[in-house]
């Protein structure tokens, strides 16, 4: 592939500082980047496996698109600040509204949490009108195209092998093999990036893996909600608790007067996909709830299982040395168990944190080059990832055949410990639950539940609990 190339188009964007950028996955990280992308390139091509995202079906190109997904707080406020009105876009094509204190009934370890007034507020959609609604707002974006079924042979690079030129995509259709330029290009393919090997390919050293395997696995079904159903919950939680109960589940309201329900198991006890197995684990659960919601709604899907759910990080803030005009984001990077619901969201903060990258590169370099932004943008993302890391790590190295265990320091040993006092207390103090909830929404730092009250109130509950069961 040369490094000259004619161009193909009549840029819409002519006063954008850079021409082309090249998206790998239409998801929702190759979506968000490709939307903040728009601002800096010209034109923007996503380049996409499989189908577009149509509303009616889940995408082949997300294995877990079939499962429940949580928008927290963090990423569905980025999202407004990208598509003016994407909440209203939701709430739309179906999606519910889920109040904290009131419409979540979640079982802690030691027991459910209250009911209580809160303004906290989520949507609830499947992820099948998520990636929709987002697909839509990204391809009114005439700077931005979309090349379906194409897979992603090769990267392109420059004589010298320092900078990336282009790719080379294969249509899975008729075979075709086309060269795409671009001055940019984003990895957000997902779990099964192949940047590695393109690394190993162009003779540069692929970033370490590191990897945190509890064994999580699902199994997903879609019920009608029963005319009969009278409780007040909209979502209903039952979660896990290591080392020894294994098994949990959820159930989230999506669009279609519908329930998403996914059966839970950790350490390897996975539920099964066949029909009575399902019912079974049901009703193993540590309380009824669950089977008592299903016994009498009607089915109408099948039982999906997903496997391959472990905690991996790609270690491209490490490299020895980077290809100028190559990122990745999104799982391709950062491959969180699903179970914290983290993904989407640091998705979106990613999106975010390329777009400021972005504007300090075209500030800092006049002549409008891209050197160093692999290095910086990286070596940022990292630090972003490092307390939902430690914090999807630390809790599945709390099952006793987790792979990839690392001797945790003291100071993780301590935190590792308050967080349970904390997951304890949180029935019986909605103070703490409420902390909690902006933690986990990446609303308010993790900090928050080191504060002199929250802390005072986490040890007083704890030591009130040991009284009474003395």
């Amino acid at each position: 592939m040369s490094s000259e190339y004619p161009s193909p188009f009549t840029p819409n964007n002519t006063k954008a500082p850079f021409a082309r950028a090249v998206v790998i996955g239409g998801s929702v990280a190759g979506l968000t980047a490709a939307h903040v992308l728009s601002k800096h390139f010209a034109q923007v091509t996503i380049i996409e496996r499989s189908e577009l995202a149509n509303g009616t079906e889940f995408s082949k190109g997300v294995p877990q698109s079939r499962h429940p997904h949580i928008l927290l707080l963090r990423g569905e406020r980025i999202l407004e600040e990208h598509f003016p009105g994407f909440r209203q876009n939701l709430l739309a094509g179906g999606a519910n509204r889920l109040n904290f204190g009131n419409d979540l009934r979640m079982r802690f370890p030691d027991g459910w949490l209250p009911h209580y007034d809160t303004q906290m507020e989520a949507i609830a959609a499947s992820r099948r009108l998520l990636d929709y609604t987002i697909y839509q707002r990204v391809a009114e974006n005439p700077n931005i195209t979309f090349k379906a079924n194409s897979e992603v042979e090769s990267l392109c690079t420059d004589d010298s092998n320092q900078r990336v030129i282009g790719i080379q995509i294969r249509n899975r259709v008729n075979g075709r093999i086309q060269d795409i330029p671009a001055e940019l290009v984003v990895d957000a393919s997902g779990r099964s990036s192949k940047a590695p090997q393109w690394f190993s390919q162009l003779g540069y050293t692929p970033p370490e893996e590191q990897s945190v395997n509890a064994f999580p696995g699902y199994a997903t079904r879609i019920y009608e909600i029963p005319q009969t159903f009278t409780e007040e919950w909209k979502t209903l939680y039952i979660m896990p608790n290591p080392p020894e109960v294994t098994r949990g589940a959820i159930i989230l309201p999506m669009e279609g007067n519908l329930w998403h329900l996914s059966l839970i198991g950790m350490n390897g006890d996975h539920p099964p996909t066949d029909e009575a197995g399902f019912l079974e684990f049901a009703q193993s659960l540590v309380s009824p709830a669950v089977y008592d919601a299903i016994k009498e709604a009607t089915a109408v899907s099948p039982i999906w299982g997903y496997r391959n759910a472990e905690n991996r990080l790609r270690r491209y803030d490490k490299l020895d040395r980077y290809l100028e005009g190559f990122v990745a984001m999104g799982d391709a990077v950062y491959a969180l168990n699903p179970v914290y619901g983290q993904g989407m969201t640091l998705a979106a903060v990613a999106s975010q944190l390329l777009d400021q990258c972005l504007s300090e590169q075209t500030q800092q370099t006049g002549d409008n080059e891209l050197a160093g932004l692999a290095a910086k943008f990286q070596k940022q993302l990292k630090k972003e990832l490092a307390i939902p890391w430690q914090t999807a790590t630390n809790e599945d190295m709390r099952w006793p055949n987790t792979e990839g265990k690392q001797e945790l320091d003291p100071a993780s040993k301590l935190i590792g410990r308050y967080f349970k006092m904390v997951l304890r207390a949180m029935p019986h103090n909605i103070k703490i639950t409420d902390a909690f909830f902006r933690v986990q929404h990446m609303i308010a730092p993790p900090t928050l539940l080191m504060r002199p009250d929250i802390l005072a109130n986490v040890i007083k509950t704890n030591l009130s609990l040991r009284y009474a069961k003395a």
